[in-house]
């Protein structure tokens, strides 16, 4: 749509040639135009059929002017939009790069960009890219708008998805206490590719959900059993990840265990049962003998008699506080049984009562000092 034309005129000595003016035929005229120099005149888009003439004046104030040339100016052709989006990392920084347009007559001398979010229309610089942050995640429809020499524009649009993306929820180990009780884990492995992470909770089970530290490790405690644990974490967006795994509170058992010692016939225990994540509760012992079992305080001393020589199986069952057992086994020989004393003549033809009194230890299930009696009979 450019014509370029070089006038070239001339005047009858001693007269010169003092002004040419070109008319393009469209409504422009170009003055004080100098003989042999080229000048240019670009039409409107439109294009069209166009007389071109030059008019020369000389010093004596004649004219004359050129034959006219019919130019013909092709209309303009409009530019070719293309543009690129490419997200960022973030999910949220998008880069719109234009310089894939074109123009098949001229050139692209103006470019912008349109984010389809509300907000308006941002001016790019040609050749260069032009990055947008959006506030917001979403699909949204971006619009670029190109501009050729001749002021014509093309525009494409294209779907631009930022999306925000979910955060990853890491639940670390589980570090049960020798209480078997409590626990302990931590939430710092998870993330947000796209923001950053807002919060975090847990619950056991279906139970009530307890806020959660993203940083610092994170302590609980229950009664002895087994329990889904769950952590959430949530992201600047409101999406929520969440991580299962189990916790193992099992109750250890006591250790049943005591110590003894056999003076002749009479036998003294002492209880020293242990438990490494709650308490003894309960202690029965059974003697071996027809004697019943007797319940022992946890940490108590008891005294028995046995009545005849033998070897017996004491036997220790204690209890903690969550009803687990465990039991503790000594075999006793009795080897010989203490000298009667007589004290009083037999009571039938043939028999005689012989009776002993003996001072028993202490203990907890028998008053100190108290002394025990017991019978045996000879027959003769």
């Amino acid at each position: 749509r450019t014509v370029t034309l070089t006038p070239a005129a001339s005047a009858v000595d001693p007269a010169t040639i003092t002004d040419i003016t070109i008319t393009w035929g469209d409504g422009q005229v170009t003055t004080g135009c100098v003989s042999g120099q080229a000048y240019s005149h670009t039409y409107a888009p439109a294009g069209g059929t166009f007389g071109i003439y030059a008019t020369a004046t000389d010093s004596n104030a004649l004219s004359d002017d050129s034959a006219i040339t019919q130019v013909v100016v092709d209309p303009n052709t409009s530019p070719i939009c293309a543009f690129t989006a490419t997200v960022g990392p973030d999910n949220r920084t998008v880069t719109i790069n234009a310089n894939a347009s074109s123009d098949p007559d001229g050139t692209i001398t103006g470019w912008r960009f349109l984010p389809g979010n509300g907000a308006g229309w941002i001016d790019g610089t040609v050749g260069q890219p032009l990055v947008y942050p959006y506030p917001t995640h979403g699909t949204y429809t971006g619009t670029v708008e190109v501009t050729d020499d001749a002021g014509a524009t093309a525009t494409q649009q294209a779907i631009i998805d930022v999306e925000n993306v979910a955060p990853i929820c890491v639940l670390s180990p589980v570090s049960v206490g020798s209480d078997h009780a409590s626990f302990t884990f931590h939430l710092r492995e998870s993330s947000d590719s796209d923001g950053t992470l807002v919060s975090a909770r847990w619950r056991l089970d279906d139970g009530e959900w307890h806020a959660a530290s993203l940083t610092e490790d994170i302590s609980g405690t229950a009664p002895h059993g087994t329990y889904a644990l769950t952590a959430e974490v949530t992201d600047d967006d409101g999406a929520v990840a969440t991580a299962v795994t189990v916790v193992s509170l099992i109750n250890a058992p006591p250790v049943a265990s005591a110590s003894w010692a056999v003076d002749q016939n009479i036998i003294t225990l002492t209880e020293a049962s242990t438990d490494e994540d709650g308490t003894v509760v309960a202690v029965a012992v059974t003697w071996g003998d027809d004697h019943p079992d007797e319940a022992l305080a946890p940490g108590g001393r008891a005294v028995h008699m046995y009545a005849a020589e033998g070897m017996y199986l004491v036997t220790l069952v204690a209890t903690d506080d969550d009803g687990a057992q465990s039991s503790w086994a000594q075999a006793v020989v009795v080897d010989s049984l203490p000298i009667p004393r007589p004290r009083y003549a037999g009571q039938s033809p043939g028999t005689v009562t012989l009776w002993e009194e003996r001072t028993l230890p202490t203990a907890v299930n028998q008053a100190p000092g108290s002394t025990a009696h017991w019978q045996e009979e000879e027959r003769r």
